[in-house]
């Protein structure tokens, strides 16, 4: 279960910050996911909700801005396809449904069936929280709204997006590297070990680390490993933290590569000094 997990909610492992209620699909399986944020209309008036993910998910608004005034607004009990809103497979009589045990009879992803409609005031926040748990196959979440005196959005139609949506950003969000990752050599058949340390204010940062400036997929964490015979010699690789209003960058850290194992060269002076030599890339430098 996501809310029982030891990690949740302050120790994700990757944050990411959206600009949509919403997780495109993707085929990362047994995943758990918070999306929050603030919700802001320009219209005053009463609105429905409907939610679609794969596999089960739950959407929560608050009546203000404080997440301890939210309440459930709909679920999706089971799955179903991406922006699917209209559809009542696997909504009504389901087995999943423990978000609204008294409705059997009714889709329970949308508020026109759950709680009815959602009065929101033009210009104020209110808090929203979606939960979501993927397990084996393909996972998604999405959330439309849509004035209550209008129809249902079209299945496929956007999820909540632009002005609608934002994220609380604090001025004083800071992100400070204590320790950059560090240049060095490998053999063709090691792996590279490179790590970085950071300290934050404000929230968790989203991390990325990048290879000569295009991001490495899945790589989001403090310590990154590579395998040497995937690198051609001089790879520069750098880690860079986010938190909304606070974007830092690393240090570039080189991988060189040398033909079997490096060695140590030690040189020996007439004074009984020693000067211990690193062999280098002709033509190269270790820091740049």
């Amino acid at each position: 279960m996501l809310t029982s997990h030891p990690k949740f909610p302050s120790a994700p492992d990757v944050v990411s910050y959206l600009e949509a209620i919403e997780l495109p699909p993707t085929v990362e399986v047994n995943t758990g996911s918070r999306l929050s944020g603030f919700l802001q209309v320009t219209n005053s008036g009463s609105y429905h909700f409907a939610i679609a993910s794969d596999d089960q998910s739950a959407l929560y608004l608050s009546t203000d801005e404080s997440p301890t005034n939210k309440r459930l607004l709909a679920a999706e009990p089971e799955w179903n396809n991406s922006r699917n809103w209209s559809s009542n497979e696997r909504r009504v009589n389901s087995s999943g449904n423990t978000f609204f045990p008294s409705l059997k009879t009714v889709p329970i992803n949308r508020t026109a069936f759950t709680v009815g409609a959602v009065t929101l005031q033009a210009g104020a926040r209110y808090y929203f929280e979606v939960l979501h748990k993927q397990g084996g196959g393909g996972g998604h979440v999405a959330v439309t709204m849509y004035p209550s005196t209008s129809s249902l959005p079209a299945d496929n139609s956007p999820a909540i997006s632009g002005s609608k949506v934002s994220n609380f950003i604090n001025p004083d969000n800071t992100i400070t590297i204590t320790k950059q990752p560090v240049s060095q050599f490998a053999s063709h058949f090691a792996s590279v070990q490179l790590r970085a340390e950071l300290a934050a204010v404000g929230g968790i940062p989203s991390l990325q680390w990048f290879k000569n400036g295009v991001p490495i997929a899945n790589a989001r964490q403090t310590n990154l490993t590579v395998s040497a015979s995937t690198l051609t010699t001089g790879d520069a690789f750098r880690l860079e933290a986010r938190l909304p209003g606070a974007t830092v960058s690393s240090d570039i850290a080189r991988v060189w590569i040398v033909n079997g194992e490096p060695e140590l060269q030690i040189e020996r002076l007439p004074d009984a000094r020693a000067v211990i030599r690193w062999p280098t890339s002709p033509g190269s430098e270790l820091l740049e």
